[in-house]
């Protein structure tokens, strides 16, 4: 994969609306016309077992034996497909919603037309359906968004942006008061309101506001976006990456990216982050699928046993805590060979929300605080007319406290993008 490898056969692809049998269920549900199904079952598995079966012996047995190997500690050990990746009421509310098992209905649905899309896929991939293109990408969008850590990822980046909305809102005095009155009490006085104002104030540069129900809003999010983000998935080039000799693992993220050429510094990995970026999905251990920038095609390849290698080092990378494979060898063996080659072992990088105004590019005090990183100052952005301007930037760093309470208090380009209302802006 490093470099240009290359490819086999490769079908094109002409991404259309379409509506595959998921899609119909889908639209049947939200029409009233089919219920929900009933899920009862508390272990909600952020892998799919059906995905981690393919890893399995007997192939394709839940029950079936495979190894995990922690990769915070090295230890192999035995585990089950059933055991394995999945978390006591993760999908459940919060709150009195506890009991609610709607969404883990919601996802065993999207698996139940996945599985076999999947395994047509793998069969006869330049054969692949665009209906079945659409389930799977579907199923991707999800599983990047699905797991505990991408969770936990969402629900920080929306806390920090509900913060920096808020400092906008109690930014201008008059204008908080006008809404104050309209929203809450007509009948305070300026200085209560004031009052008020300022206690907010503090309490976001202290991180005392917080989201209520942050995971059950943090799910709703992953709802909303997951059908854009399929679309794009779906626009992207596909190859069924086989291999002859090596083993391919997976993880309890079952995704892993990877981007060398990231078009900011703080840029993520992602579908489409760059032209070269990259997303390797195993399927089992003689099977993976790429996903990469290109025109919507199918291809084949036979995977060497350095791409098995980088592929494997990359879903190591991806763990949050393990990497699951059909022998005890091909797991503890991928373990000295991240701690030969850790430069090879591509890591998630936190997502970063960036405030953004024009600015003058010839003011020396313009990106002062970015050039001190190494960062550029500024960047040129242009419009659909072809204009260009240059723009200055804030990089905020949700999981960093004091990255968001030095954009609610100082710095040039925070405070002037805050009071412009230029927030929340991803790249």
């Amino acid at each position: 994969m490093a470099g240009e490898p290359k490819r086999g056969e490769l079908s094109s692809v002409t991404v259309t609306a379409v509506e595959g049998p998921l899609a119909r269920d889908l639209r049947a549900i939200a029409e009233g016309r089919q219920a929900l199904p009933e899920s009862k079952g508390r272990r909600h598995h952020f892998v799919p077992a059906f995905l981690l079966a393919a890893f399995a012996e007997p192939p394709g047995q839940r029950k079936g034996w495979m190894f995990q190997l922690d990769v915070r500690t090295g230890r192999p050990q035995r585990t089950k497909p059933d055991s394995a990746a999945f978390e006591k009421d993760l999908y459940a509310g919060e709150g009195d919603d506890l009991g609610d098992r709607s969404l883990e209905a919601f996802f065993s649905l999207v698996e139940k037309h996945t599985a076999p899309a999947l395994k047509r896929l793998a069969d006869s991939p330049l054969a692949l359906t665009a209906e079945d293109r659409q389930t799977i990408a579907y199923f991707l969008s999800l599983q990047q968004s699905r797991t505990p850590a991408a969770l936990s990822s969402t629900i920080e980046n929306s806390q920090a942006a509900m913060e920096l909305f808020l400092s906008v809102q109690f930014e201008d005095a008059a204008s908080f008061a006008k809404t104050y009155r309209e929203a809450v009490n007509d009948e305070a006085s300026d200085q209560q309101i004031e009052n008020f104002r300022e206690r907010m104030k503090d309490g976001l540069v202290n991180g005392e506001v917080s989201l209520a129900e942050p995971r059950s809003q943090a799910l709703q999010l992953l709802l909303h976006t997951s059908a854009p983000i399929a679309e794009t998935v779906a626009s992207l080039r596909w190859t069924l990456v086989s291999s002859e000799t090596q083993q391919f693992v997976t993880s309890d993220r079952g995704i892993a990216m990877h981007d060398p050429t990231p078009p900011f510094p703080w840029t993520g990995h992602a579908w489409r982050s760059s032209p070269n970026a990259q997303t390797t999905v195993p399927l089992g251990p003689w099977r993976c699928l790429l996903v990469e920038a290109g025109p919507a095609g199918m291809g084949v390849d036979i995977a060497s046993p350095s791409t098995v290698r980088e592929v494997n080092l990359r879903t190591y990378g991806w763990a949050k805590r393990f990497v699951y494979g059909r022998t005890q060898s091909v797991v503890s063996d991928l373990r000295r060979d991240a701690k030969r080659k850790p430069r090879m072992v591509t890591r998630p990088k936190r997502t970063k929300q960036v405030l953004v105004e024009e600015a003058d590019p010839s003011d020396p005090t313009v990106g002062a605080e970015n050039v001190r990183r190494g960062w550029p100052k500024g960047y040129w952005e242009e419009d659909d007319d072809g204009n260009r301007r240059f723009m200055a930037y804030t990089v905020i760093d949700p999981s960093d406290r004091s990255t968001i309470s030095s954009a609610l208090t100082g710095g040039q380009a925070a405070q002037r993008a805050l009071a412009n209302r230029k927030l929340g802006r991803e790249r």
